[in-house]
């Protein structure tokens, strides 16, 4: 079982891949790369090679959003890494519901990872999507718990409240479990 916490936070900033092209589009790494960032991190590659792998086998949309991932599955890209158990509806603008909380913080502390979409600027009206990945949670109560994160943008491990919002339920709009078959 990998110890999530032990992961090395990549930065989608680097100056090694920031400016590299995510899929065929305009968009950069540096600029909109933090969900493969964290697929990197799921697969404990790099970015660059994360986004080739990605082209390769049709891994990002076309049409409108050439950028935009076509699916949350990263064993698609890089057979070792966790396998995909579920992803959750998009919250952007309610609070993210109390069960789904309570079943993500068990996930975590069953030392499974997941990936969070999270508003980069809870602050302002619009949702500004960005992803983290969780690696662990804390705490026995919802209201009083939290989630650390390796966050790509800032690159650096953190706690998901109050970065991205004064609750759990604030701070989330989706989770995206990994794990094995039991998760």
């Amino acid at each position: 079982m990998t110890n999530w916490l032990e992961t090395p936070v990549i930065d989608q900033r680097n100056p090694r891949w920031q400016s590299a092209k995510l899929g065929r589009s305009d968009s950069t790494i540096g600029a909109y790369g933090c969900l493969v960032s964290c697929f990197s991190m799921l697969a404990h590659t790099d970015p660059l090679d994360m986004n080739a792998r990605m082209i390769s086998l049709g891994g990002y949309q076309t049409g409108s959003c050439p950028a935009c991932a076509a699916t949350f599955d990263v064993q698609k890209f890089a057979p070792r890494a966790p396998a995909i158990v579920d992803v959750t509806m998009s919250y952007p603008y309610a609070p993210f519901p109390a069960a789904q909380c309570s079943r993500l913080m068990a996930h975590l502390k069953g030392g499974n990872p997941a990936v969070l979409e999270v508003d980069i600027n809870p602050n302002n009206r619009t949702h500004d999507m960005h992803f983290v990945l969780a690696v662990s949670a804390f705490g026995n109560e919802v209201a009083n718990s939290n989630i650390v994160i390796h966050d790509p943008w800032f690159s650096d491990e953190t706690t998901l409240c109050p970065r991205y919002g004064s609750t759990l339920a604030r701070a989330i709009v989706r989770a995206i479990y990994y794990g094995g078959p039991s998760s």
